[in-house]
């Protein structure tokens, strides 16, 4: 008569008792699914966040280049007159100064860098601000 050996039924027993290391399938997939999701909603309001900031950053180099204007008005009585400040430098629009008499300026922001065609304002030597996005002025979220 044929007997199996005592530790057959031992060896069997350990192996269904085994745990099994590491993710399965379905765990990889449900945590790939959730930063999908994450980066779904994190990546667009990152980018929204730069483009408020360097809209804010436009700003005060307009505001920046007028306290210079004004500074130099005040020693040599023109806006014009020889030795003329130049504009404040920003990374996310270009400052330029438009229309500059002895008595007037126009200051002009362009956006560049993630602000091209969203951003252009004016500051006259008067405090009017404008340009094509003047809301911006005010605010600069929904840019």
């Amino acid at each position: 008569h044929l007997l199996a050996p005592p530790y057959a039924g031992q060896a069997l027993k350990e192996q269904r008792m085994h745990k099994q290391h590491g993710f399965t399938l379905i765990e990889m997939m449900i945590v790939i699914a959730i930063i999908a999701i994450l980066a779904a909603i994190a990546i667009p309001a990152y980018q929204q966040y730069i483009r408020k900031s360097a809209c804010e950053e436009a700003k005060a180099a307009l505001t920046g280049t007028a306290n210079l204007l004004e500074r130099h008005r005040a020693q040599f009585n023109a806006y014009n007159a020889a030795g003329q400040p130049v504009p404040v430098a920003a990374n996310s629009a270009n400052i330029a100064i438009s229309a500059s008499t002895a008595t007037t300026y126009t200051l002009t922001a362009t956006g560049t860098n993630g602000l091209n065609g969203l951003l252009n304002l004016t500051l006259q030597h008067d405090g009017t601000r404008a340009g094509t996005t003047p809301q911006f002025w005010a605010s600069c979220s929904g840019i």
